[in-house]
This record gives structure tokens, C-alpha cells and sequence, in this order.
């Protein structure tokens, strides 16, 4: 194959097409436009769905206290200025 060809070549087997080879940039548009048409199929199936939300103070209030490594402490201590939340360990 040339290094200027442009066209996909189709490679056979018994006279049926198997594989294809085609450059890589081809090939990178290819996959990128999967991967759009991928995003695109998931946002619409989100969107049918009815969305709901609550607190995060609520959904920690719900996880497990006595398997928690590490459980959250109140806001504004000294090392939260960049965080929201501060994270102490537990023993």
C-alpha cells in the first residue's frame, strides 16, 4: 500500500472482506465520532429519566458510621479554606 493512499483497503478471507486498513487519522475521526454519537445516545437516555436530588449532609448522614475510615468534621476549621469539607481520621 502506498503511503499516500487515502482509500480504505479491505483485506479478505475465502473472498469475504475481514479486515480494513486505513489511515490513522481516518481511523482517529472514526473513533471520535463513535465516541460523540456514544455521549450524545447516554445524555438523551439521562435526560428521559426524572432527576432527583438531596443534600449531601443527608447522603452522608446515610452511610455507615461503624466502617467509616474516615468520617467528615464541621466546616471552618483551619484547614478547610481550600475545601468544603474536612476529613479526619477515625481509629
Amino acid at each position: 500500500m502506498s503511503t499516500l493512499a487515502r482509500e480504505p483497503e479491505v483485506i479478505t478471507r475465502r473472498g469475504k472482506p475481514v479486515s480494513v486498513i486505513l489511515p490513522i487519522k481516518d481511523y482517529q475521526e472514526l473513533i471520535e465520532r463513535l465516541e460523540d454519537v456514544e455521549d450524545v445516545a447516554y445524555l438523551k437516555k439521562a435526560r428521559a429519566k426524572p432527576q432527583s436530588f438531596r443534600p449531601l449532609k443527608d447522603y452522608i448522614d446515610t452511610l455507615p458510621t461503624t466502617h467509616a475510615r474516615f468520617r467528615p468534621t464541621r466546616l471552618g476549621g483551619k484547614h478547610t479554606k481550600k475545601r468544603k469539607i474536612n476529613f479526619v481520621q477515625t481509629t
